[in-house]
């Protein structure tokens, strides 16, 4: 309280408890302990940006599309030509490419960046040994390695990443995650939920029984909205569809022995393709005479937001499309930037093909929303108003089933040991009433 007040903490708006509670995020408690308030002064100041957007929610700048890269001057445009000699990027994972299709997407994305701007940059990949110890020791390596600019692209690498970027401002570092709120550091994903819609619409097209499975993976900030946009797509195509719900990262998942039970035939799986894996089961498919016959598969066209994001820093525009007094920058980029989207298998009807291209054109030029309006959700409650679509905030931050949704958000104590640590970080409210329901 003493430091705080000392530097002129009244005056943001906040109370010092509130700041401590900011300043544990970032840096251990025991280490804090041992400082002395000269010591403790000095550390504040490297979070003093920081501490204004508890209070500021509303400045926090959430950029749903691309800026207008044909607008560039012709001065920009001639520091683009030439470039920063020896530019480095990293990409910092916390899974190797062989057992995680998330990584292996984001290294596409490193592949295609290369590939367009190699005579201007030099990538790097770093993959931690043991995510749980060493997430700041890796980011440390790539900075003291002489890398400029860095993508963290795991959530688990939040903190990590902004502890780093507090040392080193001048570094910029991104973090793929969504819902986060630093000055620090910028934070990018995409809005799935509009592939998610689209993919719902065959599923509700293609079953017979109306029955549908849907693997989701942790109850984190974006999958519940993902889950609800994939059934509504479904009602929209079939009005008694039912979507049966499973999650991966819970104990005791067995997506076999539901479509068993419920006599299943068409599944939404997992969205990538996991490298080290010999069942390469993924994307939208039917169950025909025991076998599975693709329907559609969701695409993370990451390169797309990296080849962007480093034009922009090599003009001088980085961040050009943000409010000016915004306190944080959340890129959340959908089909129509191009950093989602989704494959079509040749089993779909042309009819069908036809239709899903439809929304899909009029999702991209925002004539159509798949949030749009009041939705009944399964708990026989109402989300959204009537007449009006929903705000990013609260398509991010979505902790509810839609009505013709089957199963439940779970709690953070039933989930895996990986699921767990991800919830805790980015998990829904109700994923973690576990941990905070008493209070």
């Amino acid at each position: 309280s003493h430091a705080f007040a000392d530097k002129g903490g009244g005056k943001l708006g906040i109370t010092p408890a509130e700041a401590l509670l900011l300043y544990l995020q970032v840096y251990p408690y025991d280490q804090m302990q041992g400082m002395s308030e000269q010591e403790l002064k000095k550390e504040l100041l490297k979070l003093w940006d920081e501490f204004p957007v508890i209070r500021e929610d509303e400045q926090n700048s959430i950029v749903l599309e691309p800026g207008d890269v044909a607008n560039a001057s012709v001065l920009t445009r001639a520091l683009e030509r030439k470039g920063k000699a020896g530019l480095q990027v990293a990409f910092i994972h916390d899974k190797a490419v062989e057992w995680s299709g998330w990584t292996y997407g984001h290294e596409l994305g490193r592949m295609y960046l290369e590939q367009k701007m190699g005579g201007q940059i030099k990538t790097s990949m770093y993959v931690s040994s043991n995510p749980d110890a060493d997430r700041e020791d890796l980011l440390e390596k790539a900075v003291t390695d002489g890398n400029q600019i860095l993508f963290t692209t795991s959530e688990r690498y939040l903190d990590a990443s902004l502890k780093t970027a507090l040392k080193y401002p001048s570094v910029r570092i991104l973090n793929c995650s969504v819902n986060h709120s630093y000055r620090a550091i910028r934070t990018y994903y995409g809005r799935m939920y509009e592939v998610k819609y689209l993919e719902g619409m065959i599923a509700g097209a293609m079953c017979e029984n109306g029955r549908i499975a849907y693997v989701a993976e942790y109850p984190i900030y974006g999958e519940l909205a993902n889950i609800n946009a994939f059934a509504l797509g479904a009602a929209a195509m079939r009005p008694d569809s039912k979507v049966y719900l499973v999650w991966l990262g819970q104990e005791g998942f067995n997506l076999n022995e539901l479509c068993r039970r419920e006599d299943i035939r068409v599944v939404s799986d997992i969205d990538m393709i996991r490298p080290g894996l010999t069942d390469h089961t993924f994307g939208l498919y039917q169950i025909r005479d025991g076998k599975r016959a693709a329907l559609a598969a969701p695409l993370w066209n990451w390169g797309v937001f990296y080849e962007k994001i480093v034009r922009d820093i090599i003009r001088g525009t980085y961040g050009a499309e943000t409010a000016r007094d915004a306190k944080s920058t959340n890129y959340w980029w959908g089909i129509a930037a191009g950093i989602v989207d989704m494959v079509l298998s040749r089993n779909i009807p042309d009819g069908l093909r036809g239709m899903v291209e439809c929304v899909r054109t009029s999702i991209c030029e925002e004539r159509y929303r798949p949030f749009f309006g009041a939705i009944r959700r399964s708990d026989a409650k109402w989300a959204g108003t009537e007449g009006k679509a929903f705000g990013p905030g609260e398509i991010i931050t979505m902790d509810w089933l839609a009505w013709n949704v089957i199963g439940e958000i779970p709690r953070i104590d039933t989930l895996t040991e990986e699921g767990k640590s991800l919830v805790e970080i980015q998990g829904v409210t109700k994923a973690r009433g576990a941990l905070g329901e008493e209070a």
